[in-house]
């Protein structure tokens, strides 16, 4: 016919025609198994990988792997319990309150009724009577040393509140060290009751009267007297519960600690 080729067919090009086939096959079965071996390999990393992300969700607190030398210095920041200036003050407003402690019932001996108002007297009736004998050989010494160990303890309070806030002791140290109520109760005797006691005891006075009208806050020379009193008590009633805590959770440790500033290794936190 005119128009079309008729081209030949020899075995020989069908056996090339064949190989072709055969060999198109073949490297599409490889690529498959190639595909099929990548989505195994991602498979079996998407696993190990799952595996281990719920691993570490079983032990999210686990602390990483240190060296030995970074574990020492560690056990040796938690070793030290108080600064040096917390202990020292510590043991100066100790000896300041005990003395005043003292001071202060020779004093109260010599007059034991509290007065309310500006004036007070045993002719005038009084406010409360208290349970003490009267004697009035005491008071003598007992006014001195009253006034020295005031302004020591007022000098040392200073001293330990403008350190405590330049080193962040009452934000950073008491809330690692302390509970909430510790905490409350450090505080309200630091920048509360210790100042109460203080400006009342200033108050009555009659040198710092005489510069400062700072009894009148109190409602009179009296007032502040009685006033001195109870919060007087009050902070004797934190130092007997304070010692009893001490007491009870090791007192020759937590004594140790507010020496030397370490406790013994048992008792770290």
């Amino acid at each position: 016919m005119q128009g079309h080729r008729i081209v030949p067919v020899t075995l020989k090009s069908l056996k090339s025609s064949k190989t072709q086939r055969n060999t198109a096959g073949t490297l599409a079965i490889i690529a498959a198994q190639g595909t099929i071996c990548d989505f195994d390999s991602w498979r079996l990393k998407a696993i190990a990988t799952n595996r281990k992300i719920r691993a570490d969700m079983e032990q999210p607190f686990a602390p990483p792997l240190a060296s030995s030398s970074s574990l020492e210095s560690k056990d040796a920041d938690k070793s030290m319990r108080h600064s040096a200036v917390v202990r020292l003050t510590h043991w100066i407003n100790m000896l300041a309150l005990f003395a005043l402690i003292i001071s202060g019932t020779a004093i109260l001996m010599a007059h034991p009724r509290l007065y309310w108002g500006e004036t007070g007297g045993f002719g005038s009736p009084a406010l409360i009577e208290l349970p003490l004998p009267l004697n009035l050989d005491q008071s003598g010494w007992g006014r001195s040393l009253h006034f020295l160990s005031a302004w020591i303890c007022v000098l040392n309070g200073i001293v330990y509140v403008v350190l405590g806030l330049i080193s962040r002791h009452f934000k950073t140290n008491m809330a690692l060290k302390y509970t909430v109520l510790q905490r409350l109760t450090y505080s309200s005797v630091v920048f509360v009751f210790l100042p109460l006691m203080i400006l009342s005891g200033l108050a009555m006075s009659p040198a710092v009267t005489a510069l400062d009208p700072i009894v009148e806050v109190f409602g009179g020379y009296q007032s502040s007297r009685t006033i001195h009193f109870f919060v007087t008590n009050l902070l004797v009633l934190f130092v007997i519960v304070h010692v009893t805590m001490v007491y009870r959770s090791g007192f020759l440790n937590r004594t140790r600690a507010m020496i030397t500033g370490t406790m013994a290794a048992k008792e770290k936190l």
